[in-house]
């Protein structure tokens, strides 16, 4: 079953000071399956965050459908979503604690310390879950967002490049909370740009590149090397290769 499908979906905006259209999705058809992970990747201005936004209804597209989670299902039932963006904007003055209460009761589930003490385990927050929002540093402040996004243990959790601007052991850890989410029975989609952190990661990604997907598939069929090198060689060459797709 699929829990979100983007169906020729096209979207376009005025290039800032200039009359120049900028076509950022180009016919993006994609679908992504209950129970899987779902990594989305591409350069800066590859339309990644346009698909994003689309797909959480901050914006429309100019054509095409799109299904979305927090929608009936075929049962009746709705899917519980959890967003962390690339930029956390939390409020300065609550502690971690807090701000995990919070994203409870906007998510429409009643806090609890079982919940609580579980987001702040698995994103290793107990040195600062009393601390105020403030007093975080840039990679801690990522940690809380996704902490955020996961407490009331939604059904979907989609995160907007959320290894972006972490060191090493930042970045192991966030995929080894994707990993757990999807273990416990989460579809986890998220965009990155970092190509070494899809093997072993993914069942799937999609390369997304001048708004156009020019690669689907497992991380075996992309490359059947974990060598960055050799990720960054078969980039490169389906970029070069989409160049010469006609607009």
């Amino acid at each position: 079953m699929n829990v979100i499908s983007f169906d020729a979906i096209t979207r376009s905006y005025s290039e800032p000071g200039s009359r120049r259209r900028v076509e950022a999705l180009r016919g993006l058809t994609l679908q992504i399956r209950a129970g899987e992970i779902f990594a989305m990747a591409g350069l800066n201005g590859a339309g990644k965050t346009t698909a994003m936004k689309i797909l959480l209804g901050l914006c429309r597209p100019d054509s095409g459908v799109i299904t979305r989670p927090g929608l009936p299902g075929p049962a009746g039932e709705t899917v519980s979503v959890g967003f962390a963006p690339e930029e956390p904007d939390l409020p300065e003055y609550l502690k971690v604690t807090e701000v995990l209460h919070a994203a409870c009761r906007l998510s429409g589930v009643r806090p609890s310390d079982v919940l609580i003490d579980r987001a702040i385990q698995m994103l290793a927050l107990e040195q600062e879950k009393d601390r105020l929002v403030e007093q975080l540093s840039k990679g801690t402040r990522q940690r809380v967002s996704l902490a955020a996004a996961i407490v009331h243990r939604p059904q979907l959790v989609i995160l907007d490049e959320p290894a972006s601007g972490l060191d090493p052991l930042g970045r192991q850890l966030v995929k080894r909370v994707i990993r757990q989410l999807n273990e416990e029975g989460a579809t986890v989609f998220f965009t990155t740009h970092i190509l070494s952190d899809l093997p072993g990661l993914c069942h799937r990604i999609g390369i997304l590149h001048a708004g156009r997907l020019v690669f689907e598939g497992t991380p075996i069929e992309f490359c059947d090397s974990d060598s960055t090198v050799e990720l960054e060689k078969r980039f490169a060459g389906l970029v070069g290769d989409s160049q010469a797709v006609p607009a």
